[in-house]
């Protein structure tokens, strides 16, 4: 990459973020109207402010061009305070290395954001069950998960062989206090 910009571009940012918008002012909307109607106790549609949060994978393209660095303070800045991961890379020339977990830990701490869990390929849990729990604690995170289904085999035995193997890595979340 010859030049990366060190701020976001409102337009690009916008885009990528806006199913989230669009998401939460649908559920604002029906909170408000559930509210009205029955003029009792707020709707359980309704997100607390300080419980906002984004899926990194909707804005993967932001972090692996602009790294952690400038994302995660832009997120914390314009109200995100949750953030849920999809790997923990980003352009290597952004720092003329891969950032670690901890430099990533300091960047959420810094900017009052906590990590509330990650979905990583599942090639990731079967080559390294271990470092991913490890990561989930560096990071603070109470869950773990999967982007991928949990086997390609659409029969019943495929999936009671993929709950047998999703057991035992659930056995070794809870050993170390994750779910």
């Amino acid at each position: 990459m010859s030049h990366i910009r060190k701020s976001f571009d409102r337009r690009d940012f916008l885009r990528a973020t806006a199913g989230t918008t669009v998401a939460l002012a649908a559920a604002s909307v029906t909170g408000a109207a559930a509210t009205s109607a029955a003029a009792a106790a707020p709707s359980k549609l309704s997100i607390p402010k300080d419980r906002i949060g984004i899926q990194l994978y909707s804005i993967r393209d932001k972090v692996s061009a602009l790294g952690f660095g400038v994302v995660l303070p832009e997120l914390a800045r314009i109200g995100y305070k949750e953030i849920e991961f999809a790997g923990y890379t980003q352009n290597t020339s952004i720092l003329g290395r891969q950032i670690t977990l901890p430099e990533i830990r300091t960047l959420l701490d810094d900017n009052g954001l906590s990590a509330v869990g990650s979905h990583v390929g599942i090639g990731n849990f079967r080559s390294n069950l271990q470092g991913e729990l490890d990561a989930a604690q560096i990071l603070g995170m109470p869950h773990v998960g999967t982007a991928n289904a949990p086997t390609n085999v659409n029969t019943v035995a495929g999936y009671r062989a993929a709950a047998d193997e999703f057991n035992v890595w659930g056995a070794a979340a809870t050993a170390r206090g994750l779910k």
